[in-house]
């Protein structure tokens, strides 16, 4: 990852996670794979080939794909470095190629909560520094885009035992959110630095659970060319709706479909990562794809 790709990163996150000033009564709600347990496998086709990596089901990279698009490394892993049950946890690590590498997942919620908790450790050198971003979005029909309903930032201070965070969530008032998204990022200038996450969670509540989900969503080619083909495992008496979107929430194409599989045109998609999110009204399924 160059420094001109982090910086409109960083300009894209900053577009999402705007400052917001009022607070509202709030309820918990799970997040999807929230001590990274579930592990699953992709691949992306850089200049230099297939490149096949792991992430966490329901969360992936971000500034790593773009790196690995040009030969470089993907620098999420699962570990048995972990705080408290299971037997697993989340672990970025910088790489020689790159100067940082984050993770985010985004999924639907009906509700906000008041705060984003979790555990985190660091391994390394010094000059290192991890971002939590967490934001809440509506989707509005009539001017076809999404409404940023709350957001929360925070930044992890260094320390070399699991320590907890607590991120407070600011809502605008403005209504109650369909999606989340959460982005953690981490940087550091000593390859070989590492950030070890596990355990988050909404007010303090178990975030194992997962809302329902539609199983088999298959998506080619991935990178996106002239056209994204989707296919799922339809019911008969369902119709359902695709979304492709931007990361900010902006809808660039919709349909409606009870067959099971559809061609969305992306031809005319700048380069970049997208999300495409397939529900039939009472499941969803998100997964991110790049073109």
């Amino acid at each position: 990852m160059n420094q001109k790709t982090s910086a409109m990163k960083r300009i894209l996150l900053s577009l999402l996670f705007i400052a917001l000033t009022t607070s509202g009564l709030l309820r918990a709600q799970a997040i999807p794979n929230a001590s990274f347990e579930n592990w699953t496998q992709d691949t992306i086709t850089g200049f230099g080939g297939p490149v096949i990596y792991q992430h966490p089901v329901d969360w992936s990279p971000l500034s790593s794909l773009f790196n690995a698009l040009f030969g470089g490394t993907i620098n999420i892993f699962q570990t048995s470095v972990h705080y408290g049950s299971g037997n697993h946890g989340l672990m970025i690590e910088v790489g020689t190629d790159s100067i940082g590498a984050d993770i985010f997942s985004m999924f639907p919620v009906s509700s906000l909560p008041q705060k984003l908790s979790g555990y985190y450790k660091y391994e390394g050198g010094a000059n290192t520094a991890a971002n939590v971003l967490v934001g809440f979005t509506d989707y509005d029909p009539v001017n076809d885009t999404s409404i940023l309903i709350a957001q929360g930032t925070g930044s992890l201070v260094v320390t070399g035992s699991f320590t907890q965070f607590e991120i407070p969530i600011v809502g605008t008032g403005m209504g109650t959110p369909d999606s989340a998204i959460i982005m953690v990022e981490f940087m550091s200038g000593k390859p070989g630095s590492k950030l070890y996450l596990d355990a988050l969670s909404f007010d303090g509540t178990s975030g194992l659970s997962k809302p329902g989900n539609l199983i088999g969503m298959e998506l080619y080619p991935i990178p996106m060319q002239d056209e994204l083909l989707v296919r799922w495992n339809a019911s008969a008496d369902r119709t359902y709706d695709i979304r492709l979107m931007s990361l900010t929430g902006q809808v660039m194409w919709e349909g409606r479909s009870s067959e099971g599989a559809l061609s969305i045109p992306v031809n005319e998609l700048p380069r970049g990562a997208y999300m495409l999110r397939l529900s039939d009204g009472q499941n969803v399924s998100t997964r991110k794809v790049i073109k």
